[in-house]
């Protein structure tokens, strides 16, 4: 299994880079684009979602941390791979934290 990606972007698209790694380019889902610039050298941690799937895709993380975040989001029932990506792109670490530890799922949910 795969932890991370270090290699080059090639591409920023609207929701995604394409990193180049040893002239093999990954599609990766990022949390937001303006943190990346074409021709960056970057590990990314990377997570394959669902992966068992017919078409997984990889989500791709600057941090362990948001990786970790997003792997513990999408286990909980009702939120899917794109709204943990929607809500780690607008919530602060410290409200995750406390939704999850007081398991307020339904207002994680409902996070826009």
């Amino acid at each position: 299994m795969k932890i991370y990606l270090i290699g080059k972007i090639v591409y920023i698209g609207t929701n995604y880079v394409i990193l180049d790694v040893n002239q093999v380019g990954y599609k990766l889902i990022v949390i937001n684009t303006n943190n990346y610039h074409l021709q960056e050298t970057k590990k990314l941690y990377i997570s394959i979602f669902p992966f068992y799937t017919i078409n997984p895709k990889t989500y791709a993380f600057q941090q362990y941390a948001e990786l970790m975040m997003f792997e513990c989001l999408t286990k909980i029932n009702g939120i899917s791979a794109i709204k943990a990506i929607e809500i780690l792109t607008c919530t602060l670490a410290i409200d995750l934290i406390f939704y999850i530890a007081n398991e307020k799922y339904e207002a994680l949910a409902e996070i826009k």
